[in-house]
């Protein structure tokens, strides 16, 4: 298995077979398509700068990962109709006037499109849905399109912050797949980054799976210390959570430089 080495004080990776070879000269810094030599074993590693390691570092298809939904039964076609319920009632209680949504790791926006689709409030909606598969990206805008879904699909790394500049702060912010393929670390990034993302007064649905070690205790524990009340958590007999907070705080201005997180390639 490839190793994954950071050098200290610098913005690049080092994938290795060799442990030997994780340490990088301090000042070096080498165009991406540039290889550097090991000097103990020879062997000539990539280097990859860190924004890419979001992006790239899994290995899981994620269109065909979308294919589940086509079965009616699967665990991902149960929580979409668990988590378009939960969209459909915010949309539903959401004040008049223009309702602001922002969507991470959207994939095809089956979700908030699939509610928009016939919703009453559809012509209010407005807002971002940030999907890096350029195939799942291409059917969320085509789907947006044929609905009449006033929502940009930008097809880019949802981990960069700068993907949510002028698209936040939302009253509808939706964190679904990404809790339950990132590190634990990561979430609580997430969870901490969204007062950036989210107004004062707005919702964020959010989902992870409720396998053992179970992280939906401290999810909930995480965005409480972030300034969010919960209102709703689907039970944990259901094999899945879906979770719906609303924001008491007051937003926070965005960092544009943050990456959030990276996936972890679970096969």
């Amino acid at each position: 298995m490839p190793y994954v080495g950071m050098s200290r004080g610098t913005q690049w990776l080092l994938v290795s077979t060799h442990r030997t070879c994780t340490r990088l000269p301090e000042q070096l810094k080498l165009p991406l398509t540039q290889i550097w030599t090991c000097p103990l074993r020879h062997q000539r590693r990539q280097l990859v700068p860190t924004w890419l390691k979001s992006a790239d570092m899994s290995r899981r298809d994620w269109s065909a990962w979308h294919e589940a939904y086509a079965d009616p039964d699967s665990a991902l076609s149960r929580r979409l109709v668990v988590v378009q319920a939960r969209i459909r009632e915010t949309l539903d209680e959401a004040a008049p006037g223009p309702v602001r949504v922002v969507s991470m790791c959207a994939g095809e926006g089956r979700d908030v499109l699939g509610v928009l689709d016939g919703h009453p409030r559809r012509t209010n909606v407005r807002g971002r849905l940030v999907e890096l598969d350029p195939r799942l990206a291409d059917r969320a805008r085509r789907r947006a399109a044929a609905i009449g879904a006033d929502l940009e699909v930008v097809t880019g790394d949802a981990a960069r912050s700068a993907h949510y500049a002028g698209a936040v702060p939302a009253d509808l912010v939706l964190l679904c797949g990404v809790f339950g393929n990132i590190g634990d670390a990561d979430v609580a990034r997430v969870v901490a980054a969204a007062p950036q993302l989210t107004a004062t007064g707005g919702t964020v649905v959010w989902t992870r799976h409720r396998r053992e070690p179970d992280l939906v205790p401290t999810i909930l524990d995480w965005f409480a210390a972030a300034g969010f009340v919960q209102v709703w958590l689907s039970d944990k007999s259901e094999g899945y959570g879906v979770g719906v907070h609303r924001f008491a705080g007051v937003q926070a201005a965005l960092r544009l430089d943050e990456t959030l997180f990276r996936f972890v390639d679970r096969g």
